[in-house]
């Protein structure tokens, strides 16, 4: 069972469940029939290129690479069972949530995520501020 973290979008409150272990990550939403509004998952990555696929995946998602400091990089849209996303840009997390979810919070490129109400999101984002140096 994976752990999971409250953190905060645009004001809005959401329960993601953390992907850490390449084995979590490599699993991620596969094989769920079902993802409530409010919830998602955030998968840890190791900086670099980063690429999802939705190979029995049921669920339509939103998808946002994130980088440095929380900054949305590249957000996607994926549907079941089709389709591939990548972002070729230094990666340090992704953050799914259900399909729509970016539009009703108008996330944008470039926007920063805060990390204040998150621990989770805040050591994502303190990691790789400390690599950078």
């Amino acid at each position: 069972m994976l752990s999971t973290e409250q953190i905060e979008l645009h004001g809005y409150p959401f329960t993601v469940e953390i992907a850490e272990t390449p084995e979590e990550r490599a699993k991620g939403l596969s094989g769920r029939k079902y993802l409530p509004n409010g919830t998602g998952m955030l998968f840890r990555m190791g900086g670099g290129p980063a690429q999802f696929h939705m190979r029995d995946t049921h669920i339509p998602l939103d998808i946002l690479y994130l980088g440095a400091g929380g900054v949305i990089l590249k957000k996607d849209r994926m549907y079941p069972y089709t389709g591939n996303s990548q972002c070729d840009n230094d990666v340090h997390s992704v953050l799914e949530l259900p399909l729509g979810t970016c539009d009703e919070l108008a996330l944008e490129v470039g926007d920063v995520l805060d990390a204040s109400s998150s621990s989770t999101l805040s050591e994502v984002i303190y990691e790789t501020l400390l690599a950078g140096r």
